[in-house]
């Protein structure tokens, strides 16, 4: 009798010992001629008999045998999963083993060098999407990559993800998606630390602005990011102020409410704002002096300007100090600058808007 093992992981010990019992009988109404091809015609016939004849397969009884002398119990939750997976590799094998048309680029390529997206079943070829997901990460993503197709929302596996990144690529998109998921965390911040970046919770309270990392054990302001202040306003850059009033703008009324309660009250947070429009008020409507650097608007006249803090002369239009002696030759030397002849630059305009109205 030849020498075989048998192992069904979908059979109980019961029934695989039937089937060895059929492949035995075939053997000795067969001696002496091959019989390895029809064992295999038998198996594949039996095996669905006997899958046929159960109404249920009780996964908790199936016994999977690694030799004739072991016999290993599987719960069914994991035989389950040998199950998908098997019927997973099956697929791929099918997949790959086939041509197909990238929906992008329209190539012919094989499925080894395609990836399926589920549950949609749209094709696109390695390339595609490689170049598709760099881009992506080139725009700061934060949201899961997805299928290709215009309107689908099928997300990608991690695996299909893995296999059209590079190692480097991948870890940023894992942490652009850590980073999109914690900006949705209202009582979650990231510790401002280059050293350290985790993530602090906020400490708890209706306008609570304090956050201690209990990594590195640093006490900041969850709005300016430098050390803890107090009650103290924030000493917010240009830009972080920018920012806030973005938010603002495009904030529904429960977003609303949640900007006033990160910065401060709603008072407070109107006072940034009016702040930062005098700010950009002045910058469009004014210039520093260059001696005493107060801002200065011009009214009328020339654009040759006196300070009114400190008497310094300069120009209005290059920003320049001028000779206090001779003030007027800035504008009245060729080859001095920019400014020749422009002394009166501005001035005829406002003439003309004024009798226009």
């Amino acid at each position: 009798m030849p020498l075989f093992s048998l192992q069904v992981d979908w059979l109980d010990s019961i029934r695989r010992h039937r089937l060895r019992e059929i492949l035995i009988d075939s053997w000795a109404n067969y001696r002496g001629m091959p019989v390895l091809f029809t064992w295999i015609e038998l198996l594949k016939e039996e095996a669905m008999q006997i899958v046929l004849s159960q109404k249920c397969i009780d996964l908790n009884k199936i016994v999977l045998e690694d030799s004739e002398v072991e016999a290993m119990k599987k719960g069914s939750t994991e035989l389950l999963k040998t199950f998908v997976e098997f019927s997973d590799r099956e697929a791929q094998n099918d997949f790959e083993s086939d041509w197909y048309e990238c929906e992008v680029c329209f190539s012919f390529k094989s499925g080894k060098e395609c990836v399926r997206f589920t549950p949609c079943g749209h094709i696109f070829c390695v390339e595609c999407i490689s170049h598709y997901y760099r881009q992506k990460l080139l725009d700061s993503v934060t949201l899961q990559l997805q299928c290709l197709n215009i309107g689908c929302g099928s997300s990608a596996t991690q695996a299909q993800i893995r296999r059209v990144l590079s190692d480097k690529e991948f870890e940023v998109y894992e942490q652009r998606l850590l980073d999109g998921a914690l900006n949705l965390m209202s009582d979650v911040v990231i510790c401002p630390r280059i050293s350290c970046q985790a993530p602090v919770i906020v400490d708890s309270g209706e306008y609570s602005r304090l956050a201690s990392c209990t990594l590195c054990h640093y006490s900041f302001c969850i709005l300016c990011k430098k050390a803890y202040h107090g009650i103290e306003p924030c000493s917010l850059t240009e830009e972080s102020r920018r920012k806030m009033r973005d938010q603002m703008a495009a904030a529904t009324p429960a977003q609303l409410e949640e900007i006033y309660k990160r910065y401060g009250g709603k008072k407070k947070f109107e006072r940034m704002l009016e702040t930062l429009e005098s700010e950009e008020w002045m910058e469009c409507n004014s210039k520093s002096c260059p001696s005493c650097k107060a801002r200065i608007e011009k009214d009328s006249g020339c654009n040759k300007m006196t300070c009114t803090k400190c008497g310094h002369n300069f120009c209005w239009l290059c920003g320049i100090s001028l000779n206090k002696k001779h003030p007027y030759n800035h504008y009245n030397a060729p080859g001095l600058g920019s400014c020749y002849n422009r002394l009166f630059e501005g001035v005829e305009d406002d003439y003309v808007n004024d009798d226009d109205d």
